[in-house]
């Protein structure tokens, strides 16, 4: 085997994503600029030339304004002050004031645009030794980049994704559980066979939410526009939360949604103008709907709840997608309404061995969302 690094995707690694989702040529072009001004995707090669393994890596400065990807961010940001008790909040400010002097530049190999796939793709034959390949090959550029750390984000514990794991740890790189993503499988042939599924409170509880919904008359329709219409929602919501962002930033995300085969738009309009919206994208290799981007207006909760899931369950249905994958943060709605839920890992290697306050912050980071997703993990539908 041998590899080679590029700035752009290598013409023999797009036979080895023609199957990928978010690891697709066109997702990864889509996202090229939008997290990281520089970008290099490494490739794998056997013998006779083909590639066998790629990783996207992504070099995220310190000082960088997307801070998403930074290993200070993922262990040690907001989502983990958000999850700390008062005991663990003196700890988590001591790791950010070793932190704060220790890492630098970052060499991320992610999926850009979504937190529930890595940025890793292997051939099924032979994946380990692709990944150990792979890693190395990964470690060269960080270290020819003069990253301080090399970041593998969002691995699953199945899949392709546990080569890459195993190699990983035995390379020394400590192991955060960042979450998990909520996947509903749609294995029934109706709405209201979907909620017969729930318990008879569950259900009166679902049901009401829905009648209260079609009371007020929206119109929904399913269809592949991002239009200019939506963009207030999408701008709204992202401010709401803490985003910088203005119109122009949503009008760029939608263009480059656009670029990406499969997109699906569920919208809801009433008469003053759109209510809500759920892009997604229909992936045909698994059968699954992927939602990308979405806003809510007016009754957020009312909107939210019958446009991201019944409405959704019934798009699904109907193109015969058999799971939608709605990604990670509020368990309890998703578990509440039939999620099952997989975890994700991130991988972090200081380079030059400092690796002590990387494996605290990790089992930090790991042990809060371990505590969160078991509050979830069954998912109480009689509630």
């Amino acid at each position: 085997m041998n590899w080679t690094s590029s700035p752009s995707i290598d013409a023999a690694a797009e036979r080895l994503l023609e199957r990928e989702l978010e690891r697709s040529a066109a997702w990864l072009l889509a996202e090229e600029g939008r997290v990281a001004d520089r970008q290099h995707y490494v490739t794998v090669h056997a013998e006779d030339g083909q590639a066998i393994g790629m990783a996207a890596c992504y070099l995220v400065p310190r000082a960088g304004t997307h801070r998403a990807y930074q290993p200070t961010e993922v262990l040690l940001g907001a989502r983990a002050e958000q999850l700390a008790r008062r005991d663990e909040l003196e700890r988590l400010a001591a790791l950010r004031s070793v932190a704060a002097d220790r890492c630098g530049d970052t060499l991320v190999v992610v999926a850009p645009g979504t937190a529930t796939a890595s940025g890793v793709v292997l051939a099924c034959d032979q994946g380990k030794a692709i990944a150990e390949t792979l890693a190395r090959a990964v470690e060269s550029v960080a270290r020819s980049w003069g990253a301080t750390h090399v970041e593998f984000a969002h691995l699953q514990a199945t899949g392709q994704d546990r080569w890459i794991a195993e190699v990983l740890a035995a390379r020394g790189y400590a192991d955060a559980l960042v979450g998990a993503n909520a996947v509903l499988d749609v294995t029934f042939p109706s709405l209201d066979a979907y909620f017969a599924g729930f318990t008879a409170n569950r259900r009166k509880v679902l049901r009401k939410e829905r009648r209260r919904y079609l009371d007020e008359g929206h119109r929904v329709s399913a269809g592949t526009g991002l239009t200019d219409d939506l963009v207030p929602l999408q701008l709204e919501r992202y401010l709401r939360y803490g985003f910088e962002a203005d119109a122009h930033a949503v009008r760029d995300r939608f263009a480059r949604a656009r670029t990406i085969p499969g997109l699906h738009v569920v919208r809801a309009d009433g008469q003053d103008g759109p209510a809500g919206f759920v892009a997604c994208y229909h992936d045909r290799h698994r059968a699954r709907l992927v939602p990308r981007l979405g806003a809510f207006g007016g009754d957020r909760s009312g909107v939210y709840f019958n446009l991201a899931f019944y409405e959704l369950i019934s798009h699904a249905i109907e193109i015969g997608a058999r799971s939608i994958h709605y990604g990670t943060h509020s368990y309890e709605a998703k578990t509440h309404r039939g999620c099952r839920l997989e975890r994700l890992h991130t991988r972090i290697l200081a380079l030059d061995g400092d690796q002590d306050w990387v494996e605290d912050a990790a089992a930090l980071r790991g042990g809060l969302e371990e505590s969160e997703l078991a509050r979830h993990q069954n998912g109480d539908q009689g509630a």
